[in-house]
């Protein structure tokens, strides 16, 4: 996702997690020197962020009420390079097609958070107008219930997360693919195979 401002995508991320996802997914793009706008999230944990290595100076947080929505949605994609939208804002379908195609446009990426929208993963994923939230996303990573390393018997502290992130969606994605993560890790974010915390060999 560093080279995000040329890819046309809507990427929706849910589940547990999900905020740690996109702060893993801003990363790349912000450091690479894009910028990103997040708006309708009440809160993204910027310290973290800044952990999992997003370039803070390079994000905007705009806050807007429901009411001018619209227009404030389509002014950063017009300005962004990514524009992180928040649960807070649920525009309709006729609203999500008209942003979508000015992200077409202007080659920027749409990055839902959506970490109470409809299970869609049981049933398999379905196209854009039957997906449970409208979105019609080309990519959808779904966060699993995460796992904390760290901790001893009594003692110690959580230095690690381990959760599996489920891609489904088009374009190469129309088969689950799953990963393990360390979201993070002793070195940042990584795929979880074989990871040494606090002298262990973990993974």
């Amino acid at each position: 996702l560093k080279e995000c401002p040329r890819v046309e995508l809507c990427i929706v991320v849910d589940g547990p997690g999900a905020t740690a996802l996109v702060h893993a997914v801003l990363a790349g793009p912000t450091t690479a020197g894009s910028w990103a706008a997040c708006v309708g999230v009440a809160s993204m944990g910027w310290a973290a962020a800044a952990e999992m290595g997003v370039a803070l100076e390079r994000v905007a947080v705009v806050r807007s009420d429901e009411r001018r929505a619209p227009q404030v949605l389509a002014a950063l994609v017009d300005a962004f390079d990514v524009v992180v939208i928040g649960d807070e804002h649920r525009p309709d379908r006729s609203e999500i097609r008209r942003l979508q195609s000015r992200a077409r446009e202007r080659g920027a990426v749409l990055l839902r958070l959506a970490r109470s929208v409809p299970d869609f993963w049981a049933s398999g994923y379905r196209d854009r107008e039957q997906d449970g939230d409208g979105w019609g996303a080309d990519v959808r990573l779904k966060c699993g219930p995460p796992t904390w390393s760290g901790t001893g018997q009594g003692w110690g502290h959580l230095t690690a997360r381990r959760t599996t992130v489920t891609a489904r969606g088009r374009r190469g994605f129309d088969r689950p693919h799953r990963v393990d993560l360390w979201l993070p890790g002793p070195d940042g974010v990584a795929i979880a195979d074989v990871v040494t915390i606090a002298g262990r060999r973990v993974g």
